[in-house]
């Protein structure tokens, strides 16, 4: 399928807490929103959730920034949706796939958040 904003939407309201018992949901902090999500639905997407992640450029196995996830592993722009990239690292750190990292503030004051896809 690849990268694109349709499959990372259809994922991401395919694994949203809705219909699912309050005790199964997991909430990850977004750039930008919080979300619920369902443990059991995560895991059923888990497989898609990392493949969408591993098209993104090599650079987030040693961290990026949220602006470099606008471009796949090929250089080209996937999408220009900054809600759509939310939500696309939104489902790799519910499911354990992505990591933040906070640049010093000595370099970027109020902090800068670098995402590292494992």
């Amino acid at each position: 399928m690849g990268l694109n904003p349709e499959v990372v939407k259809e994922v991401f309201f395919n694994s949203l807490l809705g219909g699912s018992a309050w005790s199964d949901f997991i909430q990850v902090k977004g750039e930008f929103c919080s979300f619920n999500f369902s443990r059991i639905k995560l895991e059923k997407n888990k497989e898609e959730i990392v493949s969408l992640l591993n098209e993104l450029p090599v650079g987030f196995k040693k961290g990026m920034l949220f602006i470099d996830a606008f471009m796949n592993k090929y250089g080209k722009q996937w999408t220009g949706n900054k809600e759509v990239v939310d939500c696309l690292l939104a489902l790799g750190i519910a499911i354990g796939a992505v990591e933040i990292h906070f640049v010093s503030e000595v370099f970027f004051p109020g902090g800068l958040k670098s995402y590292i896809v494992k």
